[in-house]
């Protein structure tokens, strides 16, 4: 999203998509002004096999300082991903086990 997008970097967040029968859906708690979660975003979009359910956080309104998303993170950070019973607050960690976990990445495959 470059200076003159019209969007704001919250309206970027990707809305979830119904996810194809058999295909796994992992939550992505996250904000868009943040470039941390932003670059898991990125990631997230580009794997394969996996479904991604965005969870907008409003740190403006300190929603990173709630009791539920301190169960979650006790940092008040975001990004975190939720894949079941793992739970990922660094974006470095989050974006190395999606790629780690759900393979290819779609529109790479001449690369692989």
């Amino acid at each position: 999203m470059g200076c003159n997008s019209s969007k704001s970097a919250n309206e970027a967040v990707a809305a979830p998509t119904a996810a194809p029968k058999g295909t796994k859906e992992i939550t992505l708690y996250v904000n868009g002004l943040s470039p941390f979660a932003r670059t898991t975003m990125m990631v997230a979009q580009t794997t394969v096999g996996v479904n991604v359910k965005y969870v907008e956080v409003d740190l403006l309104k300190g929603e990173q300082n709630e009791e539920w998303y301190l169960k979650l993170n006790p940092k008040h950070t975001v990004p975190v991903l939720v894949d079941g019973d793992k739970v990922l607050t660094e974006s470095v960690d989050i974006s190395k086990y999606l790629i780690d976990n759900y393979g290819k990445c779609k529109g790479m495959n001449n690369f692989l």
